[in-house]
């Protein structure tokens, strides 16, 4: 099949999208199938195997970018030979199928904005008022083929939020590199990132790992930290990501925990990150998926999220970590002690592992090819 993937960064260190948008043209590409990627801006990888179409955008302000990218891959898309698939990983004008990796933005104000006047003066911005006109037209009647969701709560979500016949809405998980995200990697980069982080073989390290420190709940976090204080005296976070840590370092300090949080910033190797940590937490309050949380598990770290991340839904309760109600700093304080106070960590360690196992990037791909060539009457 010839395949269109269209993303606006095509770089696996950015983010959940982008790093999908990598692993699956570099496994399609690898199963013989003609992959053309349009993208406004490159990582440093490599593009054996498939081909690069730049798509010209405005790089500021945000909303410019938003409308400019839509437009001109839409030109581009028809200078292209004949496609068999379009496959649209951000919102556009046209495509046969789109994955909702960025999340429904109703549904992110809902979550993101607790109070009616928050979510009333970011809804009437006209940012969002883009966005929320774009999700109409994308999952209005007759607009695609197929809308991949990442999660049953995400897929749940579209179908209460826009008319859209079940029939063309397919859940396919995410995969995760179950080569580099191993519990081996503890062997090869715990003692030095421990060493890096100034942590003693007896202290529990908490890792974080978000680039919207807001939305996926660092200040619930860092004030559960604050509660430890006392009983937690051997827990640290760690906090890996490229927003700013600025709010959240003054958090940090006025609960008295400056010392306990450590900001990392972005890693290049995530692997090294996990491996130097105990436990990972994501009290996110909207996530589609969530990938970090898949990383984790399959490096044997339990995992402590909300029900407000999709990746919740692969969590085995008080087995492989811990699934809260809500990002509320008590009930953080609380998982995290329950699991500190983990007396069989090699049980825990090993169902993580077993469940990560089960969503690998070879079957996250077979699925996605699967659909594109029903799509296409393909055997």
């Amino acid at each position: 099949m010839r395949i269109a993937v269209v993303v606006k960064d095509f770089d696996s260190g950015r983010g959940g999208v982008e790093r999908f948008a990598y692993q699956f043209v570099n496994q399609a590409a690898e199963r013989g199938q003609e992959v053309h990627v349009l993208a406004n801006r490159w990582g440093p990888e490599g593009s054996e195997g498939f081909s690069r179409h730049r798509v010209p955008a405005f790089r500021w302000p945000s909303l410019a970018k938003l409308i400019s990218f839509p437009l001109n891959a839409h030109r581009l898309l028809k200078e292209l030979p004949p496609l068999d698939i379009v496959f649209a990983l951000t919102p556009l004008f046209s495509f046969d199928v789109y994955r909702v990796g960025e999340g429904i933005h109703r549904e992110a104000l809902e979550r993101r904005y607790r109070t009616r006047l928050g979510r009333a003066w970011k809804r009437w911005g006209p940012k969002s008022q883009y966005l929320l006109w774009m999700e109409r037209r994308i999952f209005s009647p007759g607009r695609l083929q197929r809308v991949i969701t990442i999660s049953e709560a995400s897929r749940r979500q579209l179908l209460a939020y826009y008319p859209i016949p079940e029939e063309q809405v397919v859940t396919i998980y995410n995969g995760v590199d179950l080569e580099c995200f191993h519990p081996c990697a503890r062997e090869r980069y715990r003692d030095p990132m421990r060493r890096r982080m100034e942590v003693e073989p007896d202290e529990m390290v908490v890792l974080f790992v978000g680039n919207d420190f807001r939305r996926k709940g660092l200040m619930p976090l860092i004030q559960a930290m604050g509660l430890l204080q006392g009983k937690g005296d051997k827990i640290k976070l760690a906090v890996v990501g490229r927003d700013s840590p600025g709010p959240f370092a003054r958090a940090s300090q006025r609960l008295g925990v400056k010392k306990k949080v450590m900001f990392l910033g972005v890693m290049e190797r995530m692997e090294e990150a996990y491996a130097g940590a105990d436990l990972f937490v994501l009290p996110s309050h909207y996530d589609p998926f969530g990938f970090s949380c898949l990383e984790a598990l399959a490096c044997g770290l339990p995992v402590i999220t909300t029900r407000y991340a999709g990746a919740s839904e692969i969590i085995e309760q008080g087995r492989n970590g811990m699934v809260i109600s809500t990002p509320d700093p008590l009930v953080l304080a609380e998982a995290i002690w329950t699991l500190h106070e983990e007396k069989d960590w090699s049980k825990v360690n090993e169902d993580s592992r077993r469940v990560a196992q089960s969503f690998s990037l070879e079957r996250n791909t077979k699925e996605i090819l699967s659909l594109f060539a029903q799509l296409k009457g393909c055997p």
